[in-house]
C-alpha cells in the first residue's frame, strides 16, 4: 500500500511546494479560523471543569456549538475552490496517472492529501494558538478566572486537529468524486467543464424551505438548550441561506452588458469559474453576518445591563452587612457599629463608616386613588434582591455619602419626601404618608437619582409616625479599591460581609465594535485575496492573450478589484440583515429561558453603515494593490 501511496504523496509535496503563495495563504486561513475554534472550545472546557468554580452557561454552551459549526462550514467553503482549481490544474497528470493503471482510489488520494497536508499544517498551529489565547482570556478575569488543565489543552488541541482536517478531507473528496467520473481522454486533454449557476422556482423554493426549516430548528434547540437541535438547526438554516446567496450571484454573473470593459471581464470569469465566487461570496458574507452580531449583541447587552443597573452606594463604596450565619444579615448592635466603625477607620486614612437607618415598620404613601406600601430597607433591598419600594431615613452622613445636590437637601431641610421618579403617578405634590401614630400630610417631590431606595424620609417624619428606626447596615467610604479588599478580609473574622460597588457597566464600546470592523475587513479582504489568486491563476492564459494584445497591467487590477469590491459588496448587503435578524432572535430567546426583561436590540448604526463602504473599498483597494505588476509567463508543453 504505501508503494503505491508513495508516488501520489511526493507528487503531493511537489505541487505544494511550487505554489508557496496559495500554501501559506491557505494555512494561514485555516490557522485563523482553528484558533477561533479552538479559543470557544477551551473557554467551554475551563468552564466545566469543577475545579475552576465556574458553572457552564448553557448559552455560552449554545454559542459554543454555533460558533464551531459556522466556522468548520466556512472552512469547506474557502477551501472548495482551492480543491477544484487545484484539480483543474492537474488534470492531466491525473489522467497520465489513470491511465498508466492507477486506481480510482490514487486519483482519490492526489486529490486530497493536498487538503489534508495543508489543513493539518493550519490546524497544527491555530489550535494550541486558539487554546493559549483561551488560557489567557481566563487569566485576565477577577472572580470567574479559570485555568485549563495541560491534558485537556492536548486532548482539546488533537481532537480539533482530526475534526478540522477530516473536514478539509471530505470538502475535497467531493472535488475528488467530480473529477474521478471524468473519462481519462477529458483528463488529458485537461479541459475542465464550465458553466455558470442557474435558478429556477424549484431550487429557490427548496433554498427558502431549508433556510426556515433549519431556522425553525435552531430556535426550538435554543429554546431548550438543546446543543443537537442548535447545530443541526445552524447547519441547515446557513445552508438554506447560502444556496439562496448562489442563485442570486449566478444570476448576476455575465449579466452585464454596458460599462467599463474589465467589469464585463470580470463577470464573464466569475461565471465560467462559480465554484471559485459563490463559495468565497457565501463565506464572506457568514463573517460579516458574525461579526454584525458581535456589535449588536455587545451593545444591546450592555445597554441593557446598564438600563437595569441600581447601585447598591456611591462607585468605590463598600456595603458592610453583619451575617447572620445561615447565608442572611442580622441588624448589627451598638458594639458592633463601633468595632466596624474602628476597622474602617484603621483600613485607611479618609476612611469612615455611614450606618444606613430606616424606620422599624411598614409605611403607606397615598394619593387619591393610587397606594404604595414601603417597607423598610435591608440588605437584599439594596442588592436589587427585593422588588416592593423601601423607605431610608435622610441621615447627613447619607446624604454627604450619595453626594446630593443642594435641590435634594432643600427637599429633606424643608421637612419633604423625595422619591424615585415614576413612584407615583402625578409626580411631584401633596400626598399622604400613614403609619402606625396615624397620618401625616407631606410634600412629594420625584428627584432621586436611580438608588436602591425608593423613599428618602426626613429624619423627623417616621418618628412621627409611631416608628422606631434601626441601623441595618452600614457603608464604607473614603477607601480605595485595595483598601476596601483589606478591609474586607478583616471584616470577615467578625462576621461582616463586604460588596464592593464597582459603578455603573461600561458602555462605551466603540472601540470594541471599529475593531470588528478592522476584523471584518481584513478577514474579507484576505479570503477575496486568495479568490483572485486563483481567478489569475485560471484566467492565466486570457491574461497572456491580452498582455499580447496591448492590454496594460492596471486592467486586470481593474478586473480583480471588480471582483473582489464586488463579492464584498454582496456579501455586506447580505450579512448585515442576516446578523441583525439572528441577534434580534438570540436575544429574544435568551430572554425568555433566562427570564429577563426584554433586551432592545441597540443596532450600532455608524459601524453598520461604515461597514457597507470600507469593507468593499478595503477589499477592493487592496487587492488590486497586491496584484503583480507583470504579466506572467506560459510555458507551453511541447506537443
Amino acid at each position: 500500500m504505501w508503494r503505491r501511496a508513495r508516488p501520489v504523496l511526493l507528487m503531493t509535496v511537489r505541487d505544494l511546494r511550487r505554489r508557496p503563495l496559495r500554501t501559506v495563504l491557505v494555512a494561514v486561513l485555516i490557522a485563523l479560523v482553528t484558533a477561533v475554534a479552538s479559543a470557544t472550545v477551551g473557554i467551554a472546557i475551563a468552564n466545566r471543569d469543577e475545579a475552576s468554580g465556574v458553572a457552564m452557561d448553557p448559552w455560552a454552551a449554545a454559542t459554543t456549538v454555533l460558533v464551531c459549526v459556522l466556522v468548520l462550514g466556512m472552512i469547506c467553503l474557502v477551501t472548495a475552490p482551492v480543491h477544484l482549481a487545484a484539480a483543474h490544474r492537474n488534470m492531466r497528470r491525473f489522467g497520465l496517472l489513470e491511465a498508466a493503471g492507477g486506481r480510482a482510489t490514487d486519483t482519490t488520494l492526489a486529490l486530497t492529501a493536498p487538503a489534508g497536508l495543508t489543513a493539518a499544517l493550519g490546524a497544527g498551529v491555530g489550535a494550541p494558538v486558539g487554546l493559549v489565547l483561551a488560557q489567557l482570556a481566563g487569566q485576565v478575569g477577577d472572580d470567574t478566572a479559570w485555568v485549563l488543565s495541560t491534558a485537556a489543552a492536548v486532548v482539546g488541541a488533537v481532537v480539533i486537529i482530526v475534526v478540522v482536517v477530516a473536514v478539509n478531507v471530505a470538502a475535497s473528496l467531493l472535488t475528488a468524486w467530480r473529477v474521478r467520473d471524468a473519462p481519462v481522454v477529458e483528463m488529458l486533454r485537461a479541459r475542465p467543464p464550465q458553466g455558470a449557476l442557474t435558478h429556477g422556482p424549484r431550487r429557490v423554493g427548496l433554498a427558502v424551505s431549508g433556510a426556515a426549516l433549519g431556522a425553525t430548528t435552531a430556535m426550538l434547540g435554543l429554546h431548550r438548550v438543546d446543543l443537537l437541535l442548535v447545530g443541526i438547526g445552524a447547519i441547515v438554516t446557513w445552508a438554506g441561506l447560502g444556496a439562496l446567496l448562489a442563485l442570486g450571484v449566478g444570476s448576476i454573473l455575465g449579466s452585464a452588458r454596458r460599462g467599463p470593459y474589465s467589469l464585463r471581464f470580470a463577470l464573464r470569469e466569475g461565471a465560467r469559474h462559480p465554484m471559485r465566487v459563490v463559495p468565497t461570496t457565501i463565506a464572506s458574507a457568514t463573517l460579516v453576518a458574525l461579526l454584525v452580531v458581535a456589535m449588536a449583541f455587545l451593545g444591546s447587552t450592555r445597554q441593557a445591563a446598564l438600563d437595569r443597573y441600581i447601585p447598591t452606594g456611591p462607585p468605590g463604596s463598600g456595603l458592610l452587612m453583619l451575617s447572620g450565619g445561615d447565608a442572611t444579615s442580622v441588624p448589627p448592635t451598638a458594639a458592633d457599629l463601633e468595632r466596624i466603625s474602628s476597622l474602617i477607620a484603621a483600613a485607611g486614612t479618609d476612611g469612615r463608616a455611614v450606618p444606613l437607618v430606616t424606620p422599624d415598620g411598614p409605611l403607606q404613601l397615598s394619593r387619591e386613588q393610587q397606594l404604595v406600601a414601603l417597607v423598610p430597607a435591608d440588605v437584599d433591598s439594596l442588592l436589587g434582591g427585593s422588588g416592593a419600594p423601601t423607605a431610608l431615613v435622610a441621615t447627613d452622613g447619607l446624604v454627604d455619602a450619595w453626594n446630593y445636590d443642594t435641590a435634594i437637601r432643600d427637599v429633606i431641610a424643608a421637612g419633604n419626601v423625595a422619591v424615585a421618579l415614576g413612584t407615583l403617578d402625578d409626580g411631584d405634590g401633596p400626598a399622604v404618608l400613614a403609619g402606625p401614630g396615624g397620618q401625616h400630610e407631606v410634600e412629594v417631590e420625584e428627584i432621586l437619582p436611580r438608588s436602591p431606595m425608593a423613599v428618602l424620609l426626613p429624619p423627623t417624619v417616621a418618628t412621627e409616625l409611631g416608628h422606631d428606626t434601626h441601623v441595618f447596615a452600614a457603608m464604607a467610604m473614603g477607601l480605595d479599591g485595595g483598601e476596601l479588599e483589606e478591609l474586607g478580609q478583616r471584616a470577615l473574622k467578625d462576621g461582616w460581609m463586604l460588596a464592593i460597588e464597582q459603578g455603573p457597566p461600561e458602555l462605551e464600546r466603540a472601540r470594541t465594535q471599529y475593531t470588528l470592523l478592522a476584523a471584518a475587513a481584513v478577514a474579507v479582504a484576505l479570503i477575496l485575496w486568495i479568490m483572485g489568486a486563483l481567478a489569475r491563476e485560471e484566467a492565466r492564459a486570457d491574461i497572456v492573450t491580452l498582455a499580447a494584445v496591448g492590454a496594460r497591467p492596471r486592467f486586470m487590477r481593474s478586473v480583480a478589484a471588480w471582483q473582489a469590491g464586488g463579492v464584498a459588496i454582496i456579501a455586506v448587503i447580505g450579512g448585515v440583515p442576516v446578523g441583525l435578524l439572528a441577534t434580534r432572535l438570540l436575544m429574544t430567546l435568551r430572554d425568555a429561558s433566562l427570564a429577563h426583561e426584554h433586551t432592545p436590540l441597540v443596532i450600532p448604526w455608524l459601524p453598520v453603515l461604515a461597514m457597507l463602504v470600507v469593507v468593499p473599498l478595503v477589499a477592493g483597494v487592496g487587492v488590486a494593490l497586491l496584484q503583480p505588476r507583470r504579466s506572467p509567463l506560459v510555458r507551453r508543453p511541447a506537443e
